[in-house]
């Protein structure tokens, strides 16, 4: 699986760039805006934290998926938020963005960010991650398999103290 997914990396996203970087964030950067102070917006009759526990913040949320190519999409995600000072009276209203990354070979990540620009570094930075993990699996499987040479080879030495256990 993950060899599968690294050479779909490899040959889709070279070093883990995504080929159409400006088109997609200026995309997503123009739904993102409006789509966050409708966010706010939605809970601005929010008074208190008893009023905020009676709702129910993904009812207000709003999703858009975003093809970034070649088989791969992000589903943008921006939920309404709010901060209550210790009395649990509203001290700020905000919207919370987060991704869903969907890909072939099971290549998947879900992380929370900060402006457009900030979403494609982040998508970017794990597709980069994806070609170093099977690297970095391969090194471990080498150290694995030197050390297993190592203990075949203490097995067969004798064993010095088997005469005192006698």
């Amino acid at each position: 699986k993950d060899e599968k997914a690294v050479a779909f990396v490899e040959k889709n996203f070279p070093g883990g760039k995504v080929e159409n970087r400006k088109e997609i964030m200026q995309a997503i950067g123009e739904w993102l805006e409006p789509a966050e102070n409708t966010a706010v917006q939605s809970i601005a009759d929010v008074k208190s934290q008893d009023h905020w526990r009676t709702l129910n913040p993904k009812k207000l949320s709003q999703t858009r998926t975003f093809v970034l190519g070649n088989g791969m999409k992000a589903e943008v995600t921006v939920t309404p938020g709010v901060y209550f000072d210790g009395e649990g009276k509203v001290e700020e209203r905000y919207a919370m963005t987060s991704y869903e990354l969907a890909g072939p070979h099971g290549i998947e990540d879900s992380q929370s960010f900060t402006g457009a620009s900030g979403m494609m570094t982040r998508v970017e930075n794990f597709l980069s991650r994806v070609m170093d993990r099977v690297k970095m699996t391969e090194k471990l499987i080498a150290n694995q398999q030197k050390q297993i040479g190592s203990l075949e080879a203490e097995l067969k030495k004798p064993f010095e103290q088997a005469k005192e256990l006698d």
